[in-house]
């Protein structure tokens, strides 16, 4: 469909297929950026806690 669209601009049907990709693409990624956000809320104190932990370990 991407191809199609770049070689021939005037071609509807591969135009309308590409657009309808783009708005699927568009909603996939909102919803997978809050998952990330929603990923770095979760994950971060973890992360955090433990490179604090392994700051503060007594050397040997």
């Amino acid at each position: 469909m991407f191809v199609c669209q770049l070689d021939n601009q005037t071609d509807s049907g591969c135009l309308s297929d590409y657009q309808e990709l783009n708005n699927n693409n568009s909603v996939v990624n909102k919803k997978f950026h809050n998952f990330k956000i929603l990923i770095l809320f979760v994950f971060a104190p973890y992360m955090i806690v433990i490179v604090i932990c392994t700051e503060n370990k007594p050397h040997h």
